[in-house]
């Protein structure tokens, strides 16, 4: 009878649940739930013999636990590795895939159940694994450091439903490094699709704008999905215009799939097509065309997300994208205000970013309310600030801040409201702020390479340089053919290697004033006066031009108009750019 009692006690809890059941079964209802019930029924049997206990059995669901976190995490593995071994032979429809979840924690023992916040937490931790692979809680990482060779992947911060507090979460599937287990063939890889511009069919170039703000809210509603790994813009943006075959792009952006499409607006109706072709064989998977009224524009591009995600990773979590997606415009104007803005935006000049944010500025005033408007209106007030292109770098980076502010109020759900507001805590040396909006922006939108280059921004000043490089080699894997050699030029100046920083920074074709203050202060720390006082005649030439057409006056000092600009959390890192400038004859 002493079951019957309910106490408390710290265990190791084990949830699993079958990747895309539903899907599975509705192939061979019969034969296919025969296999799902025999890989549990394994799966079961070996929880079991090593000391495991299963409590719950039903449907598609396992729930077990264990005295020992060593022991179930061996035994997660062990799992995951021998149903990916029958698998290799199967086609990807025929696979049959677990997800994982593990964690340790506290938990209500009654009548041979256990149940709490723990329990909670193992299958939220489950969800969120890859189909194949494990997902474990900070507290399991933790109690495995050092003994347990296999290598779990950082997956950054997660905020989970009904669980108070955000969780640091890793994670691991086949491929990674297993050693000691024996018999392992790595099957699963995370489906990767690069959407290509969208072609405008409607004779006017001047709806160009229009297309391209459609093909990226494709991609940013996609980036929504963590079993999808989504290619930037910047990057899928690169073969417009260009005949190259399809094949091609997909070994060059290294994905799997691609999508391409058109858009023919005309009066009050757009027509849009699309297809979804495996980049691997170049065959089509998937093709659609929609005659719709120009209003019902967003429902076209739900339509599309739906589709894909459902084709690559076999259903949808409607709940989970549901919540995330951002809110759409009231009004189809302010809609195309913003993507006119964006238009103007990615070109990256003073004079584009002067329209951006006059179309910013318009779209919120016929949608006050439109996150999206805010979000893009704080970052062209960023940019404006940090390039000299604005009367007081104080004041802009006060619009940023108050926009960046109102953009996450309306919309929390907005990956990239918390990027804005992330930058803005940052530049008001608000460190730890930006730190949990950067982590906010990428448990919404894991491909989001904007929050990733900002974050590493935020980790070189803050004193964590190597790290700030390691996020931009993670954003480069999302975006890979992007130049992010401003960003590496000043991580390596602020770790010392003045170098690698030269090397970096003369690689821009295009380098700005600030691209010469770094360069000249890396010259200064080498103590090559030669090169240092050319690329400080180039840094003066720049700044005191774009001063002057502001109508502003030149600084007392120009080595502290320089560091304005870097948020420093130690005072260290500030002085190093100093001493820099200062040598270089930038005071």
């Amino acid at each position: 009878m002493g079951d019957q009692f309910s106490k408390h006690k710290l265990t190791a809890i084990f949830y699993a649940d079958v990747a895309n059941y539903s899907s599975l079964i509705e192939r061979d209802e019969i034969g296919m739930h025969n296999r799902v019930m025999g890989l549990l029924d394994q799966a079961s049997e070996k929880i079991k013999s090593n000391g495991g206990k299963v409590l719950r059995y039903a449907g598609d669901a396992i729930l077990a636990e264990s005295s020992s976190i060593l022991k179930l995490a061996q035994t997660a593995t062990e799992i995951q590795q021998e149903i990916a071994n029958q698998n290799a032979n199967l086609e990807g429809n025929e696979r049959v895939q677990i997800r994982v979840g593990l964690n340790i924690g506290e938990v209500l023992e009654d009548r041979g159940e256990i149940y709490g916040d723990g329990v909670n937490l193992a299958a939220r931790l489950e969800a969120a694994a890859e189909p194949g692979g494990i997902c474990i809680s900070a507290a399991v990482h933790e109690q495995l450091a050092g003994r347990l060779e296999i290598d779990f992947i950082d997956g950054g911060t997660e905020t989970f439903k009904n669980i108070s507090n955000p969780v640091h979460i890793y994670h691991w599937s086949p491929g990674g490094n297993t050693a000691g287990i024996s018999g392992i063939t790595p099957v699963y890889e995370k489906s990767s699709i690069a959407v290509l511009a969208f072609e405008n069919m409607s004779g006017d170039p001047e709806q160009d704008y229009f297309t391209d703000g459609i093909t990226e809210d494709i991609i940013t509603e996609l980036s929504h999905f963590k079993d999808i790994s989504v290619i930037a813009r910047n990057s899928s943006f690169a073969f417009r215009g260009q005949s190259i075959d399809i094949v091609e792009i997909g070994k060059k952006l290294k994905v799997k799939y691609v999508l391409e499409g058109s858009i023919r607006k005309s009066g009050h109706r757009v027509r849009v097509t699309s297809q979804l072709i495996d980049a691997i064989t170049g065959t089509h998977v998937w093709a659609e065309r929609y005659d719709r009224d120009l209003e019902d524009v967003f429902a076209v591009q739900d339509e599309v997300v739906r589709v894909i995600a459902t084709t690559l990773i076999g259903k949808l979590r409607h709940a989970d994208h549901e919540h995330a997606k951002r809110k759409t415009p009231s009004s189809l104007a302010a809609y195309d205000c913003v993507v006119l803005g964006l238009d103007h935006f990615y070109k990256w000049t003073l004079d584009d970013n002067k329209k951006a944010l006059e179309l910013f500025n318009q779209a919120i005033s016929i949608d006050p309310e439109y996150a999206c408007a805010h979000a893009w209106l704080a970052q062209a007030y960023f940019r404006e600030g940090l390039n000299i292109w604005s009367v007081s770098h104080e004041a802009s980076f006060s619009l940023l801040y108050e926009h960046a502010d109102k953009a996450v109020a309306l919309d929390d759900n907005d990956s990239l409201s918390h990027t804005a507001l992330g930058i803005a805590n940052l530049f008001r040396s608000e460190h730890d702020l930006a730190r949990s909006h950067f982590e906010r922006a990428l448990s919404l939108n894991p491909s989001n390479t904007d929050a990733m280059v900002h974050y590493a921004r935020w980790e070189a000043l803050t004193g964590h340089p190597d790290k700030g490089l390691e996020r931009l080699n993670g954003a480069l894997e999302y975006n890979p053919l992007a130049n992010y050699q401003w960003f590496v030029g000043q991580i390596e100046y602020i770790a010392g290697r003045y170098d690698e920083a030269i090397q970096a920074l003369k690689s821009l074709s295009n380098p700005n004033a600030l691209v010469h203050a770094f360069l000249a202060a890396s010259f200064g720390q080498l103590q090559n006066g030669l090169e240092a006082k050319s690329e400080t005649e180039l840094f003066f030439g720049k700044a005191k031009a774009l001063l002057s057409d502001l109508g502003v006056k030149e600084p007392k000092s120009w080595a502290e108009f320089v560091i304005a600009r870097y948020p420093f959390k130690h005072e260290d890192d500030a002085k190093q750019l100093r001493v820099g400038l200062e040598r270089a004859g930038i005071s």
